[in-house]
């Protein structure tokens, strides 16, 4: 359960697909951009868009709610917000609120039309460690915005997005494979002790907190095998231990571990352990 004003990420692969896209079929096109110091008043209803919205706070302090998590705002924060999300926000009457928030959408290089409205929610907010970088983009992107003399605003402007949203994955992406590895390492000691228990991979995911796709991919980068194959080779395991140090059959030893039929436990101790059920029995 996220605390009150906890980081929040989700669907950053479609963040990052949607980039990919980006100079081959579509590019950014900024509808807005403000560089704004809030009045005390200042307050956003419940909205739902069609594009995307990007904010970076300047200084100050305010909170935001996005798709119901609740965040506050405050210096070096950034968040965005696409799909079928929503937020609201405001700013604490003691406290002034500088932000700079930008709205664009994706259109395709050749005909300038819309790419068609996301249907999932795609939201993310965090503090940078990169805060003056940041600041300055976001500071050029309203400055080319500003000004309509400027030739190639659009031509401009695609490409700082398009960095800010790299250099804001990929720091979000750092972080949370910090925090991940740790929890999905939990996760694994967990399925050792448990080597009976079979679990969906999505029941592990959430044990974890990430996602089904991103617990996969963290457990393959840290183990060098699939939550999946992981499962098996600890059950093929305790299978071995029971043949070995067991008077326990081949078939009983198959029902143990989860098998009705033992001509596929066999098929698949043989495959994985490199030799069959019977001949380790024969040896025990």
């Amino acid at each position: 359960m996220m605390s009150k004003w906890d980081k929040i990420y989700l669907n950053l692969d479609i963040l990052e697909e949607l980039m990919c896209s980006v100079f081959d079929r579509y590019y950014f096109k900024a509808s807005h951009a403000w560089n704004l110091t809030v009045s005390p008043s200042w307050c956003i209803n419940k909205r739902y868009i069609d594009d995307f919205h990007l904010l970076f706070v300047r200084d100050g302090k305010g909170w935001y709610n996005i798709n119901g998590h609740q965040l506050e705002l405050k210096r070096g924060r950034i968040c965005f917000v696409g799909g079928s999300a929503h937020y609201s926000g405001g700013q604490y009457e003691t406290e002034s609120l500088s932000i700079i928030p930008i709205r664009f959408e994706l259109r395709s290089s050749s005909g300038d039309n819309l790419m068609p409205p996301l249907r999932e929610p795609v939201y993310f907010a965090y503090d940078t460690m990169n805060v003056s970088a940041l600041e300055f983009m976001f500071l050029q992107i309203c400055h080319l915005h500003e000004d309509s003399n400027c030739k190639f605003e659009e031509s401009s402007i695609s490409p700082l997005l398009h960095s800010i949203l790299s250099l804001t994955v990929r720091e979000i992406t750092e972080s949370r494979e910090g925090c991940c590895n740790s929890s999905v390492e939990r996760t694994m000691e967990w399925m050792k002790e448990h080597p009976l228990n079979r679990k969906s991979i999505e029941y592990l995911a959430r044990k974890s907190g990430i996602s089904k796709k991103y617990f996969t991919r963290l457990f393959n980068i840290q183990y060098g095998v699939t939550p999946k194959r992981f499962q098996l080779e600890q059950r093929m395991n305790y299978a071995k231990y029971l043949l070995q140090d067991s008077d326990c059959s081949v078939k009983e030893v198959a029902g143990q571990v989860g098998y009705s039929d033992q001509y596929i436990f066999s098929k698949q101790f043989k495959k994985l352990i490199g030799r069959s059920p019977s001949e380790l029995k024969k040896e025990g």
